[in-house]
């Protein structure tokens, strides 16, 4: 079984024009070198690979496995091409990282515009989940790097600080919350309409578990995908939220 990446190209052009000689103009290749060379590969495969007629070709059953394993070779081949022509211009790749709603939010947007437009070959592979999720992730070796919050064992893993916040609670101006005073406690939001992100979103499994281990349930008014379109809810008197206070003092207008 002899074949080269050229046969290949030629096999793929053939079955997509149907025609031979359409397939021929295009490679470019005179038509009886390409006639030769399919004819050339049949005989090494031991197979008939195409069934020729005034109309054109179509594929053999044979020729339709033969097109398949094809098609994945030469984009294997052009895949191992890019990825030697990135090393050898220097440093590429994925970089996988998992950060909490709050970090993707509010900090890694600049950080992450800034880090691509210095190592364009690089890309990012990023997802949001809990803190304790991304450590798991990344003691397992399916993350590269993570972000978290609050008071999660790291294991044996290395951490240092990234950015210093906390969670505030937004109100509209002229809600009952406020007669409790400047500080609220998060049992003190339970028996009031709340509004927040998707279930997905980690900073919302979070507040969900918190109302949990509480003995109560959050009274869900809507959930929305964004902390801008919170804040916009917020500020018409739809309920109350908490979202980190970098978003807060971002939104507060």
């Amino acid at each position: 079984m002899r074949f080269d990446i050229v046969d290949l190209r030629l096999f793929v052009a053939v079955a997509s024009c149907g025609n031979l000689t359409k397939a021929a103009e295009g490679f470019p290749i005179a038509v009886a070198a390409a006639s030769a060379r399919i004819k050339e590969l049949e005989e090494s495969l031991g197979v008939l690979l195409l069934e020729r007629s005034s109309r054109g070709v179509a594929l053999t059953p044979a020729g339709e496995i033969f097109l398949a394993r094809a098609m994945a070779m030469l984009k294997e081949a052009a895949t191992l091409r890019e990825e030697l022509t990135q090393q050898r211009r220097g440093a590429s790749g994925m970089i996988r990282l998992q950060a909490n709603t709050n970090a993707i939010n509010e900090f890694l947007p600049s950080l992450l515009a800034g880090f691509l437009a210095l190592h364009p070959r690089v890309d990012i592979q990023l997802h949001e989940h809990t803190s304790s999720d991304i450590v798991h992730a990344v003691d397992t070796g399916n993350a590269d790097l993570g972000i978290i919050a609050g008071p999660v064992s790291t294991r044996e893993l290395e951490a240092h600080p990234f950015r210093r916040d906390r969670l505030a609670v937004i109100t509209a101006r002229n809600h009952k919350l406020l007669a409790r005073g400047p500080r609220l406690r998060f049992f003190q939001l339970l028996d009031h309409e709340f509004i927040g992100l998707g279930d997905r979103a980690s900073v919302q499994i979070w507040l969900n578990k918190q109302a949990v281990l509480l003995g109560q349930a959050m009274h869900m008014r809507i959930q929305v995908h964004s902390f801008d379109a919170i804040a916009r809810l917020v500020a018409a008197g739809v309920g109350s939220s908490v979202i980190p206070e970098s978003t807060a003092l971002r939104l507060q207008q």
